[in-house]
């Protein structure tokens, strides 16, 4: 974040000023950029998608949780050595390879329908591949139909707990729809999205007197 303690006219722009709201100086935070990604997607249930799951049932995945996107995932099961105290066994990890939603859905019919052209420049092996099942009448995995070009608008992301949402709010200035908020482990603990910030800083103006200043003179 660029030091407002000489150019203090470079943040009362966005809402807030760092020098009278810095976040310790009082017992509540008044600074809207420092507020933490992990505060706003507490108790969130977080849907997924294995990556083998066929296009069509994680459609129905997305329609009976009443959502619009879900990160897809595919388990790296890793072996590890054995020990005095352990048997061999195996680890599972998820890497996650992209986010599914009905934007991708929607370009994954167009293409197999024809009815979209890929530039010669992304006509990857994914998509060959995509479209050699469809037209072959088999099962299309939601792997192909989240990753390379068609989840180039639509990408996963993900940031740490403690990050601000002054660093979220910049993702989604240059084009990201939402975030996955990931502990240390690797582990997703909630999805943060354009309409959750927005919602969250409507509901809470009243506390970021910068912020409701702005608005009030938009």
């Amino acid at each position: 974040m660029t030091d407002t303690t000489t150019s203090d006219h470079s943040t009362t722009g966005l809402g807030y000023n760092s020098q009278q709201d810095r976040e310790g100086i009082t017992t509540e935070t008044h600074d809207w950029t420092m507020i933490t990604a992990g505060s706003l997607i507490q108790n969130q249930h977080v849907v997924t998608i294995e990556a083998s799951t066929p296009v069509e049932d994680a459609c129905e995945i997305l329609i009976k949780n009443n959502i619009s996107s879900a990160p897809v995932y595919d388990v790296d099961v890793s072996s590890i050595p054995s020990s005095p105290s352990s048997p061999v066994g195996a680890i599972k990890k998820l890497n996650y390879v992209g986010m599914f939603d009905y934007g991708d859905l929607i370009t994954y019919l167009l293409i197999v329908l024809r009815k979209m052209d890929v530039p010669d420049g992304e006509q990857t092996l994914e998509i060959k591949e995509l479209v050699r099942r469809a037209l072959g009448g088999q099962s299309v995995p939601v792997k192909l139909a989240s990753g390379a070009y068609l989840s180039r608008k639509n990408p996963f992301y993900s940031i740490l707990p403690e990050a601000t949402l002054l660093s979220v709010v910049e993702e989604f200035a240059c084009g990201t729809h939402r975030v996955c908020v990931m502990d240390a482990n690797g582990e997703i603990k909630g999805i943060l999205s354009q309409s959750t910030v927005v919602t969250y800083l409507h509901k809470n103006v009243n506390k970021f007197p910068q912020l409701k200043l702005l608005l009030e003179k938009s």
